[in-house]
């Protein structure tokens, strides 16, 4: 399997994670082991999301989480995606979440219109890609 420099893109349709917050935030789950069904029920998402292919590495990590109501502080919006980004690398898509593998985060919170457009979009971007900044090296992802 030859390595990409472009992005991969994973679209989750419907998929609003929670936060840290809340009824079912990922404080109530008080151990790693309380997410584990949750974890893996999203390995299952990601690995038909689409084909695993293997990324030149590092990579940045771009997270977009489509809301239709009040947005998440960021704190917890980053936090959303801790289970998800652990499922993409249980999928294969990526070997490891250390920052050995993963250069950073941004995380974008985008208002729909309507509820149907809700979800989760997650992006790697190598950071030999064009869709880099040439001069910062920050991912540029429209």
């Amino acid at each position: 399997m030859s390595s990409s420099s472009e992005p991969a893109r994973l679209e989750f349709p419907g998929l609003l994670l929670p936060g840290l917050n809340g009824p079912d935030g990922m404080i109530r789950e008080r151990s790693w082991r309380g997410g584990k069904a949750r974890r893996a029920e999203l390995a299952i998402r990601v690995r038909a999301a689409g084909r695993v292919r293997r990324l030149e590495l590092p990579a940045w990590l771009v997270y977009e989480r489509r809301h239709t109501g009040t947005p998440m502080d960021w704190a917890n919006a980053a936090a959303s995606l801790k289970h998800l980004e652990d499922a993409v690398v249980a999928a294969g898509w990526l070997p490891d979440d250390s920052p050995t593998h993963v250069l950073g985060l941004e995380v974008r919170q985008v208002r729909v219109p309507h509820k149907p457009e809700r979800g989760s979009v997650v992006t790697l971007v190598p950071s030999s890609s064009s869709s880099c900044c040439p001069t910062c090296h920050r991912p540029i992802v429209p």
